[in-house]
């Protein structure tokens, strides 16, 4: 009787290895992915705990980057509001219901340089900034601009104040420039100055970031030699506006030039004390005195002054 027990015994478990080996050697059911490769078949199922990512049609396809619209690399933007002079004549609605008319648009104007900056006047105030365009998105830093107190009729807070909202651009068919206001719906017009032509210089200074490297004086005697020309620059752009960089101050202002005859008026400018040994003010005064300029045997710019002796040299 023991050992018809212990057959049966043996034979049960020889039956249990057989259902696992079975179990082992079985092909599960659906696609089975070898050990190490993604399954790109159908739509992955998520789990609890695991991120899934949905394959593309073409899994291998090459990623390019995409370049915006008017945005070369260079700081050079070309859209077809530049180098105009434009005059502000109303706030609007989407609808072109003025909210705002502006009887004095001839001293509420704004221009566009192709080097990125612009140039605005704000009834008895100058200044101007810098300005990046994606398309047909527009942003303009905020302006640096004069303090001199305007009277209370001004349209100057308000002018100055929407600018710093603008998010858009177009130009109309009637040749109006329009800047949209953010969300609000609303939109600066802006018609062009056609009473007069607007300043083209050329000369072979404009467009080019020029940094101080020294002042030297003969009457009297006196030398300024910059260790750090990166903190004293100017850039001269073809409209007659200069932008400007006095160590920890920055503005802008205008210049003429007839020939060689170069003057360069006081640039608006913020008001940052720069410290006890900074050059800001031997940098702005010697701009100021500026007669006219030349260029030197290594393409570096010399600005004289009354005595042709006293002169700033700028490198590239």
């Amino acid at each position: 009787m023991h050992r018809t027990s212990y057959s049966v015994a043996l034979v049960g478990l020889v039956a249990i290895a057989m259902l696992l080996c079975a179990g082992c050697t079985s092909t599960p059911s659906g696609n089975a992915t070898p050990t190490g490769t993604a399954a790109m078949t159908g739509t992955p199922v998520p789990t609890a705990g695991t991120t899934t990512i949905l394959p593309t049609s073409t899994p291998d396809a090459n990623v390019t980057a995409t370049v915006a619209p008017n945005q070369t690399g260079t700081g050079n933007v070309t859209p077809e509001f530049t180098g105009t002079t434009w005059e502000w004549t109303a706030i609007e609605t989407m609808d072109g219901v003025n909210q705002t008319v502006v009887n004095d648009s001839a001293v509420h104007t704004i221009v566009f340089n192709k080097n990125g900056s612009y140039g605005i006047t704000a009834d008895c105030n100058i200044g101007g900034g810098n300005y990046t365009v994606n398309g047909s998105a527009l942003n303009l830093t905020p302006p640096i601009t004069t303090l001199i107190w305007c009277g209370n009729e001004s349209h100057e807070q308000l002018y100055l104040a929407s600018l710093q909202n603008v998010t858009a651009y177009s130009v109309t068919p009637a040749g109006k420039l329009q800047l949209a206001l953010g969300e609000t719906g609303n939109r600066m017009v802006f018609a062009a100055n056609t009473t007069k032509p607007s300043v083209t210089v050329n000369a072979s200074f404009v467009n080019k970031t020029w940094r101080w490297t020294g002042l030297s004086a003969t009457m009297p005697a006196s030398e300024v030699r910059v260790s750090n020309p990166n903190q004293y620059t100017i850039n001269f752009s073809s409209n007659g506006t200069y932008a400007i960089k006095a160590d920890c101050n920055s503005g802008m202002g205008n210049y003429t030039l007839n020939k060689t005859v170069l003057k360069i008026s006081a640039p608006a400018l913020t008001k940052v004390y720069c410290g006890d040994s900074s050059l800001d003010k031997s940098f702005l005064a010697g701009l100021t005195r500026v007669k006219s300029f030349q260029t030197d045997a290594n393409g570096g710019l010399v600005l004289t002054m009354e005595n042709p002796s006293n002169r700033m040299t700028f490198k590239l």
